[in-house]
């Protein structure tokens, strides 16, 4: 029973890890797309939304100065 148990909680850690992955990349793209409707350099925010992850895109809904 022990070896059932351990893979399913492999499993499972392979479901919530591939779903925060797509969340991740999904955050990036998001981030990227807003840049560019904004104007602003979509390169620059896209690093900045990896780097930084939902920061990034708060900053991003700032207004500019």
């Amino acid at each position: 029973m022990a070896v059932v148990e351990n893979s399913l909680k492999f499993a499972t850690m392979e479901l919530i890890v591939g779903f925060f992955c797509i969340l991740f990349a999904l955050g990036i793209s998001i981030a990227t797309i807003l840049a560019s409707r904004k104007g602003r350099n979509s390169v620059n925010w896209f690093f900045l939304s990896l780097f930084w992850g939902i920061v990034g895109l708060i900053v991003l809904h700032v207004p500019s100065i």
